[in-house]
């Protein structure tokens, strides 16, 4: 990558404090950046570093007034945070051409019958099975498998051994990263009288709809019946266990760890924290946030703060472990005092026996 702060500046329609004509090669850290780095400031608290960072150029708020004047050329925007996302995703699709993803590699399997859009590139070992549909613009990195009669929609990005097994649908823009496995078998077994168990066939399918992006090792089960479905817009981190039949609403962010336990129902914009579990067969409605750890034992309604196992409201739970972490104390209060207690029955006694 290589951009002027003047072309920088056009593309975030920002405005510039110092040499428009400054080259910029790399995006860096604020504290870690050198001469040819852009660096961005979106916390107050890193404010001080404006004054001796060695970058060639800082993208900074329009409104961030400056106590001392600085050697660097600065690049004030509305949103810095937003204008670093934008300078990210030129970076990203820049590398992603010079890959040159453009191509099948002849190492590939893809059936005969498999349908393949334009401008599709499949990697070396990965296979497209039996009726399957990759549409147009879509990138399957190396050793995909791609099970039978599985629909891939339009530019979506497939990183290597990934799995979609048989009947799963993918929808456009989806970005799916190593190890994820979509479309295994839900955990369902029938325990009989003899203490063993019946596996209960998984028949049903995984969708994901548009705009999806699942991470590393993330495992989403088919339904026993009709479809496991991650909603448009949701974002899943590394480590996620979906199980079957659940739904997952729109624009949903859940972070590494978390599980979700069978025919479970969740709506749109909530926030997970890491490793939070979840179970079986409840309703979690919209713009709930649930903190890390936390565990859902029952249905949760709109608009709540939870935290803890089993998950309460958040002031309530830190105000309960404030009290926590004062329980010896308080323990030992109570000891004393119901010692003091028995004394002065004791001597009270005492006093009535001596009249």
């Amino acid at each position: 990558m290589k951009f002027t702060i003047s072309q920088i500046s056009q593309l975030l329609e920002g405005e510039i404090e110092g040499d428009d004509t400054i080259e910029i090669r790399n995006v860096a850290r604020i504290e870690e950046a050198k001469k040819g780095d852009i660096a961005f400031i979106f916390d107050p608290k890193y404010e001080k570093c404006i004054y001796d960072t060695q970058a060639s150029a800082l993208i900074i708020s329009k409104d961030l007034a400056l106590i001392d004047p600085v050697n660097v050329t600065l690049i004030r925007v509305n949103n810095p945070y937003l204008s670093f996302l934008k300078i990210l995703n030129i970076i990203d699709e820049a590398k992603k051409k010079r890959k040159n993803y453009t191509d099948i590699s002849k190492f590939a399997y893809i059936d005969e019958e498999a349908t393949i859009g334009n401008n599709v590139s499949i990697g070396h070992y990965s296979v497209v099975c039996k009726n399957s549909v990759i549409s147009d613009n879509t990138i399957l990195r190396e050793q995909v498998y791609i099970g039978e009669n599985v629909h891939i929609g339009k530019n979506c990005y497939i990183y290597p051994q990934v799995v979609i097994l048989e009947d799963c649908e993918v929808g456009d823009n989806c970005i799916i990263h190593s190890g994820a496995i979509i479309g295994s078998d839900g955990f369902g077994f029938f325990p009989k009288e003899d203490g063993t168990y019946e596996k209960i066939p998984q028949i049903g399918n995984v969708i994901i709809e548009n705009n999806v992006e699942i991470g590393a090792n993330v495992s989403i089960d088919r339904s026993t019946l009709g479809s496991t479905r991650i909603k448009e817009g949701t974002k899943l981190d590394n480590l996620i266990h979906i199980a079957h039949n659940v739904v997952v609403g729109k624009n949903n962010a859940m972070a590494a760890q978390c599980g979700i336990a069978g025919s479970t129902k969740i709506g749109d914009n909530n926030m997970f924290g890491g490793q939070v579990g979840i179970s079986e067969h409840i309703s979690i409605r919209n713009n709930n946030k649930i903190a890390a750890q936390s565990g859902i034992a029952s249905n949760v309604s709109d608009n709540e703060m939870l935290m803890g196992s089993p998950a309460i409201d958040a002031k309530a739970f830190k105000r309960n472990f404030i009290a926590f972490k004062e329980l010896a104390e308080i323990r030992n209060k109570v000891y004393n005092l119901d010692k003091l207690i028995s004394n002065l029955i004791k001597n009270d006694k005492t006093k009535d026996t001596k009249k």
